[in-house]
């Protein structure tokens, strides 16, 4: 947006103001008429989120221009332009789904394009799935890669945050798409199919897992006297004959360690988790130490007492999650095929 002349500028900006009197007493500040004009014409802002993102890599950051496009130039305090940031151009439905929703990416480039590091914005993800990148450096893999051998480079997903990986190689690889003037990823037809038969394939492992779930809850309810013998089989003889007890049944039987993982004394696994031991641990251990009818009475109070608070406890979060995800996968499978039939 230009201006012709100062009396254009005033005629613009009294549309603002409620009235040409509030408007007159703003006018007379040439400073005001200047600060709005430049807002005006630097347009959208660099979120908060990911500023504070790029002063990890470029500290000497004072402010971020807006060049259009999505891209922004980094400006130190001196105004001196020290690298850009490419942000996404393209909506939500354009991004891959990773773990448990869409990620948002950012790409930080010197002023050659070349990539200073790449930031992951707003997401959904679990902070572990997210920290194993971190550790692995998989976010440092473009570094010094121009952005046009971007558009094409294959990373290696990291394992155990494989979706996550690759939900943030394809926000990369499509911003380097935009920044170039190509085509999107999301755009391909292959690609498309490609992503509906890999959503599809998740889509029934999810829901394989939610079925799981619903029917380990429907047999706490129906088949309370085999669920409390089962129980008892796994504190006393282990999860191996507890396993055994449940196929010969037909019912649920996940194998647990024993005790549960606290922040209370006790023993650290393999994973430097502290582990305490459980009410059933503790009086299934006196119980197998000194077999008494005293004792049995006590672990099978303890066992019922376990069962009886499972049943009453409400759907886990991580049922709600997993129907979360369902809910988005579902969402985005359909977005994708009505996508394609165009």
């Amino acid at each position: 947006m230009f201006f012709k002349t100062k009396t254009h500028l005033q005629t613009m900006l009294s549309g603002v103001f409620c009235s040409r009197k509030a408007f007159s007493l703003y006018k007379k500040s040439s400073f005001f008429a200047m600060a709005f004009s430049a807002f005006l014409l630097n347009g959208a802002e660099l979120p908060t989120h990911l500023q504070k993102e790029v002063r990890t890599i470029y500290p000497e950051a004072s402010n971020f221009y807006d060049a259009g496009k999505g891209m922004f130039l980094i400006k130190n305090k001196n105004g001196t332009v020290c690298g850009k940031v490419y942000t996404e151009t393209y909506p939500d439905s354009k991004r891959k789904i990773g773990f448990a929703g869409t990620i948002e990416v950012a790409v930080v480039t010197d002023n050659n394009d070349n990539v200073s590091g790449v930031l992951i914005g707003k997401n959904n993800e679990t902070p572990r799935w997210l920290s194993r990148l971190h550790k692995a450096e998989f976010l440092k893999r473009w570094n010094k890669l121009n952005l046009r051998d971007v558009a094409d480079k294959d990373v290696e997903a990291v394992t155990g945050a494989t979706m996550s990986s690759e939900a943030i190689e394809h926000g990369v690889r499509q911003i380097a798409q935009s920044a170039l003037d190509q085509p999107l990823l999301i755009d391909d037809p292959a690609y498309l199919k490609k992503e509906i038969a890999r959503l599809t394939k998740l889509r029934t492992q999810i829901k394989s897992s939610l079925d799981r779930s619903e029917k380990a809850r429907k047999q706490l309810r129906e088949r309370k006297d085999e669920e409390l013998e089962l129980r008892f089989i796994a504190a006393v003889k282990g999860n191996k004959a507890a396993a055994e007890f449940a196929r010969a049944r037909g019912l649920l039987f996940s194998f647990r360690p024993a005790g549960n993982h606290s922040h209370g004394s006790g023993k650290r696994n393999q994973q430097g988790r502290v582990q305490r031991q459980s009410p059933i641990d503790i009086a299934a251990k006196a119980y197998k130490a000194n077999p008494s009818a005293e004792n049995l009475t006590k672990l099978k109070n303890v066992i019922l007492d376990d069962y009886e608070k499972r049943l009453k406890a409400p759907v886990s979060h991580r049922e709600i999650n997993i129907k979360k995800r369902l809910e988005k996968i579902d969402a985005r499978i359909a977005e994708l095929q009505k996508k394609g039939a165009r």
